[in-house]
């Protein structure tokens, strides 16, 4: 799975674009390098654009570790993420609620101008 990282200035998020098929090995690599930038520019507000993603490999047990893989890299659960999915994921409300469940702060859309806008907000 193709992905890039970066930290954008004006939204002051780090920016992360997943393309292609997105497994649990791909996320917690992707995971590595957003810990490593939110370490270094102290951000604590992340968007993950996975909209054209493709998740079909990702399976239950998958979705439902993927906070603990994210704290593993070193996610902090006090970061604020707005997580865009491909309009085919049905497992979008089940990563939400397990993802809050543990303690972290984040958000599920379909929409990247509403997950924006949510991230940009009022905490």
């Amino acid at each position: 799975m193709p992905f890039s990282v970066k930290y954008d200035e004006i939204m002051k998020a780090v920016v992360v674009v997943l393309t292609g098929r997105i497994s649990l090995q791909s996320i917690r690599e992707a995971a590595l390098e957003v810990a490593r930038l939110c370490n270094e520019t102290g951000c604590r507000r992340i968007l993950n654009n996975a909209s054209v993603a493709d998740t079909r490999d990702l399976s239950f047990m998958d979705v439902y570790s993927s906070p603990e893989v994210l704290e593993e890299c070193g996610v902090q659960q006090t970061t604020r993420r707005a997580v865009v999915v491909p309009a085919d994921f049905n497992r979008a409300r089940f990563l939400e609620d397990v993802t809050c469940n543990r303690g972290h702060h984040l958000r599920v859309f379909r929409d990247l101008d509403e997950a924006t806008a949510w991230l940009c907000g009022s905490e």
